[in-house]
């Protein structure tokens, strides 16, 4: 099985991610469950996001959770 052409892509991003995340923790002195906070919230806005576009694909204003 060949590997997908991605997949270099996307462990050099992840590299570069976690590099970027250190550095943060490190000067903000965060512990591992902070860290895990706020990745959680970035997540769920960005899901928030992602759904309100499927919902409302002709109204991007409109909230994700009203019909």
């Amino acid at each position: 099985m060949k590997p997908h052409k991605r997949n270099v892509s996307c462990a050099e991003a992840d590299y570069e991610i976690t590099k970027a995340l250190i550095k943060v923790e490190e000067r903000y002195k965060l512990t591992i469950a902070e860290t895990m906070r706020l990745l959680a919230g970035r997540l769920e806005r960005v899901a928030r996001s992602g759904v309100q576009v499927e919902r409302h694909p002709d109204d991007p204003e409109h909230p994700a959770d009203a019909e």
